[in-house]
């Protein structure tokens, strides 16, 4: 029809392009000469409107449409199609007109494209691809993390974090090989986030860059931008950042407080009151002497301000003038799951059910009691010496118990400890066995 030969001529270079021309040999007859509004007030076809033709006519038409929709979405094969449509063209016997021109289309189609994302590594466990990826050491608490196989995109997995203790506490991934380009060569930085529709906290993961004003080799940043988006519980979300997006905050490190809002790339390197425009060279800048990252995406906050959040990172694209762009998909290990979670025995990536968390900690064996929201209180220590008293017999021995009798640690007659905590109104409805923590 004329609106699918509108569609499909956008973006192909104009009348001049590759599928035009397509068309054209198709015998497309325009009474004008602009694309864009192509009007037919006649279809030719070789050899006429028989069903042959227009059978062949109709295959080009749906390779076409196969492929623009695989371009957007990824899960169709339209290559499928094209050489089923090569193949029907040789049995037919069809004269070489029909056969150059299905070759012409499985040319034009299996083309690789270069496409905005680049080059993509994919990140795992066992190859970060130069991303740090884990806790931030210099808070006191530790999220629960992991690369996860159930909920990605695009592919299978993606980076799972979730922050349930009060207090500092955050999942930190970071790279500094970006360190030292000029922030003008900033092009494009985007990613992909997901918030988990039982989380508490709405806010995403955010973004930190980090920057010099002059390119002097001191110890410290000048200036720190903050991307920090809010998004929607249960959807993935795509963040795309250009040097004219006005989505960053500005950081001063001399001030020590926040100097701008809503502020473009290109807005702080023309501001000489709050931003770099009188700045001598400004550039993405490693803070910590080869110790830190120029470039940082943070699930977690130094405050508590992030306690209640779980959610997933993926997809993350970086576009510098001057380097390749390059894309990083995280991914889970050919095992299938990686989790790190805050020390408990009882990891939350395996049983996030669990109403009660247990440590193995210099003093002993530390057991939480979890409520509803995912905080824990400490409710059982017991020493070294507490479980060489109990000992082991031929039945479970009881260690000790929460003030309230609620929760309960034994050593069981095989040497292997348990314990036992209410869940769904039943007294011991979680249950939780391991080898013990050494002693």
């Amino acid at each position: 029809t004329d609106s699918a030969y509108s569609v499909f001529s956008r973006g192909v270079k104009g009348k001049n392009g590759l599928l035009p021309a397509l068309f054209r040999a198709l015998h497309f007859d325009c009474s004008t000469t602009h694309v864009e509004g192509c009007h037919i007030p006649s279809l030719r076809l070789p050899y006429g409107s028989g069903p042959v033709g227009f059978y062949i006519f109709f295959r080009l038409l749906m390779a076409i449409v196969m492929f623009n929709l695989g371009k957007a979405g990824g899960f169709l094969t339209p290559e499928s199609h094209l050489s089923v449509l090569l193949s029907e063209v040789f049995m037919s016997g069809l004269k070489l007109r029909w056969l150059v021109l299905a070759l012409l289309a499985v040319m034009l189609f299996s083309v690789p494209q270069v496409g905005a994302q680049g080059t993509i590594y994919v990140v795992t466990p066992d190859n970060t691809q130069g991303w740090y990826v884990g806790p931030d050491t210099s808070l006191p608490n530790t999220p629960i993390w992991g690369f996860v196989d159930d909920n990605g995109n695009p592919g299978p997995g993606s980076l799972r974090a979730e922050i349930v203790a009060p207090g500092g506490n955050k999942l930190i991934v970071a790279r500094q090989d970006f360190s030292g380009i000029p922030l003008r060569d900033f092009n494009l930085i985007s990613y992909r986030t997901f918030t988990d529709p039982t989380a508490t906290n709405v806010n995403q993961i955010y973004l930190n860059l980090y920057v010099n004003a002059d390119n002097a080799p001191v110890p410290a940043y000048d200036y720190r931008l903050d991307f920090a988006p809010t998004g929607t519980r249960g959807l993935w979300q795509t963040w795309t950042i250009t040097p004219t997006s006005p989505v960053w905050r500005v950081y001063s490190r001399t001030a020590g407080t926040w100097v701008a809002h809503n502020v473009s790339i290109n807005d702080f390197l023309s501001n000489s009151i709050w931003g770099c425009g009188a700045c001598t060279n400004p550039t993405i800048f490693n803070p910590w002497n080869g110790a830190g990252a120029s470039i940082v995406f943070n699930a977690g906050d130094s405050a508590a301000n992030y306690v209640g959040f779980k959610g997933n990172l993926d997809f993350i694209t970086i576009n510098m003038t001057g380097r390749p762009i390059v894309s990083y998909d995280f991914e889970p290990p050919a095992s299938g799951f990686f989790c790190y979670n805050d020390g408990r025995e009882n990891a939350l990536c395996w049983e996030p059910w669990a109403t009660a968390a247990v440590y193995c900690t210099d003093a002993g064996i530390d057991v939480y009691a979890i409520d509803a929201d995912g905080h824990g209180t400490l409710v059982i220590r017991a020493t070294p010496d507490d479980v060489q008293r109990v000992g082991i017999g031929e039945e479970p021995r009881l260690i000790a118990s929460s003030p309230d009798d609620m929760i309960r640690l034994y050593r069981l007659d095989t040497g292997e400890f348990q314990v036992n905590s209410p869940m769904d109104g039943d007294l011991n409805g979680y249950v939780f066995i391991w080898d013990g923590c050494g002693f």
